[in-house]
């Protein structure tokens, strides 16, 4: 004996698809709220980064460079003298 279930009269409603992640959505908006809250967050997030890269940019030093106090040139650590004439054995 076959037992198909009928088909229904009515067609289904397709389920609603979240524009972020492209899964079928559960809300009523049709967006999930996380992914709602991480498209809210994603330019505040690149700004944060880019401040932060920048920071960092700034601030980082090389070890195995020093800055002349004089003439503000990047001089490798080994040497004692920078091309200005500070001598940095004599500082201090």
């Amino acid at each position: 004996m076959n037992c198909k279930k009928p088909m229904p009269l009515t067609p289904l409603p397709m389920p609603k698809r979240c524009p972020v992640c492209g899964k079928s959505s559960y809300s009523l908006a049709g967006i999930h709220p996380q992914c709602a809250a991480s498209r809210a967050d994603a330019p505040r997030r690149l700004q944060l980064a880019a401040e932060k890269k920048a920071r960092t940019k700034k601030t980082a030093e090389r070890t195995w460079e020093k800055t002349c106090p004089k003439c503000d040139m990047r001089v490798p650590a080994r040497n004692g003298v920078c091309e200005c004439g500070f001598d940095f054995m004599r500082v201090g």
